[in-house]
């Protein structure tokens, strides 16, 4: 495992077919609570403390024509829970395919220093197979040099989970370390559930239709050639049709864009490349939607791959065309002729904003999106109402200036900014970083103003997108800058609290 600030890292692989508890024990140790679920198409991701070491796991889709794509999550993977469904009728039916599939995985090259847990999960039910048998029919004891472990569990009420994560965050060590695997003692069965227990989680059956077609549409996607260079290509010349400029290839366009070049060109590009290509159907607004949907999923999920197919991995929820309509009426898209020459925000929630994500280098120099389409007054009184279209190093820097520019830092408008961007962040807030960006754009406006003493405009302060652009604010532009300042420790350590700089002291102005 390795070691970040301090704290043990683990990668662990949740597996097993669907309906057998895999989802719900990832959220009843995460929450801590049941949760109903649905059969997982991609793949859930939380990271669990258990004692000091940070666990990552992976709950991966278990249906048939999902499982030959698990290989894309083996890489840097240290530990695999295959989940079982212990029901007698259900277990008896499957036992076969189950003990193929897990004997595949775990000939997997990849997977070779994998310690592997088996939960015979639904231990509460009056016909539950035992433990011993479901070690026999999954032939455990055939593996070679592989440390393993099975246990029954019951994830609707948390038994048997955390006696689970001590035998593996144990072994997972000892395994780095080379020492012997630990000898478990034997598992009680869990207790069976209180009347007043919550029931397991159950499919329903109304979301089916719609989980079936994204499926489907996500395994031929993934099934397909790589196309990214060519398809980029053609779009980028001109060449590509619009009946070829599909809900597939837009964001494939996207996606390659914003790698490549980070968020504000790819704007650029992908909305002057559409217009061309797509003709009397052009429309901004919905270009402009599925381009922010992509970057905020690339902010948010890390793709080990580096490809697209791994994107879509990662994401198959925006194989979904009409996700769309979930932020926009049907008529502001299609009847407002507005939004398709101009982008117009959404009538039904606001998009996702990339609150409490990692600072995009390439986005480093460039303006925030839809600057140009909202003033300082409006963008304020969005930000006041905690409702930004997006939220990243720019966003919050313009939030901060048109903050001070209105109240200034005097008679509580610090505290005030601070409890707004408190509010906005959630779990992601840090205290001292915020006072420290606060800190320092009230430095280069102080700069800016003294530099503009001698200029026609010398008294009055200047928009967000003139300040921003003032050659002395170069520095401001770069969410490095605090590096200069505070150690990664620090940071860490002030997350909740105030915290002085280590490294170099805040430049002293006086408070506007």
């Amino acid at each position: 495992m390795e070691k970040i600030f301090g704290k043990e890292e683990m990668r662990a692989l949740i597996l097993g077919f669907d309906s057998g508890g895999r989802t719900t024990a990832l959220y009843q140790m995460k929450l801590g609570e049941v949760v109903t679920t649905i059969p997982t198409i991609g793949f859930n991701v939380e990271t669990v403390q258990h004692n000091k070491t940070h666990v990552t796991f992976w709950d991966v889709g278990g249906r048939d024509k999902i499982r030959p794509l698990w290989r894309y999550y083996y890489q840097n993977t240290h530990a695999i829970i295959f989940v079982v469904n212990s029901d007698r009728g259900m277990f008896e039916m499957l036992q076969e395919e189950l003990r193929d599939e897990l004997a595949r995985v775990m000939n997997e090259d990849e997977l070779r220093d994998a310690v592997l847990l088996v939960w015979a999960n639904k231990q509460d039910l009056p016909n539950a197979v035992p433990v011993e048998e479901v070690t026999r029919v999954l032939q455990l004891s055939k593996l070679r040099n592989r440390i393993w472990h099975a246990m029954g569990t019951c994830a609707t009420n948390g038994e048997g989970l955390s006696e689970g994560l001590d035998w593996l965050v144990e072994n997972v060590r000892r395994k780095r370390q080379g020492k012997p695997a630990t000898v478990p003692a034997a598992a009680a069965a869990p207790a069976a559930l209180p009347e007043a227990s919550a029931a397991p989680a159950v499919e329903p059956t109304a979301t089916e239709p719609q989980q079936s077609r994204e499926e489907t549409l996500l395994l031929d996607w993934l099934q397909r050639a790589d196309d990214v260079d060519s398809t980029v290509e053609r779009f980028q010349d001109g060449a590509l049709k619009a009946e070829e400029f599909g809900h597939r290839e837009r964001l494939l366009v996207a996606w390659a864009l914003i790698q490549r070049h980070g968020r504000r060109p790819a704007v650029r590009a992908v909305v002057d490349g559409a217009k061309q290509v797509m003709g009397e159907l052009y429309s901004v607004t919905t270009i402009y939607f599925w381009l922010h949907m992509v970057h905020y999923a690339m902010q948010a999920t890390k793709n080990p791959l580096g490809t697209f197919q791994g994107f879509l991995l990662l994401n198959p929820q925006l194989t979904n065309r009409d996700m769309i309509l979930e932020y926009y009426s049907q008529q502001l898209l299609w009847q407002n002729e507005e939004a398709k020459m101009q982008v117009v925000l959404p009538d039904k929630k606001q998009l996702p904003s990339m609150v409490s994500m990692p600072a995009d280098p390439s986005e480093t120099g460039h303006k925030i999106a839809l600057a140009k389409e909202i003033n300082d007054e409006a963008y304020l009184a969005l930000f006041r109402r905690q409702a930004l279209p997006s939220w990243g190093h720019e966003p919050k820097l313009r939030a901060i200036y048109v903050s001070l520019r209105d109240t200034g830092r005097r008679k509580g408008g610090t505290n005030q900014l601070l409890a707004m961007m408190q509010h906005l962040e959630g779990s992601g807030y840090n205290v001292t970083l915020a006072y420290f960006w606060i800190q320092m754009v009230t430095y280069f406006m102080v700069v800016v103003d003294k530099a503009s003493v001698d200029s026609p405009s010398g008294g009055s302060a200047p928009s967000f997108a003139v300040f921003i652009n003032r050659s002395e604010c170069k520095d401001l532009l770069d969410p490095k800058l605090v590096s200069k300042h505070y150690s990664e420790g620090a940071i860490d350590a002030g997350a909740s609290e105030l915290r002085l700089p280590d490294k170099k002291p805040l430049p002293n102005v006086a408070p506007r």
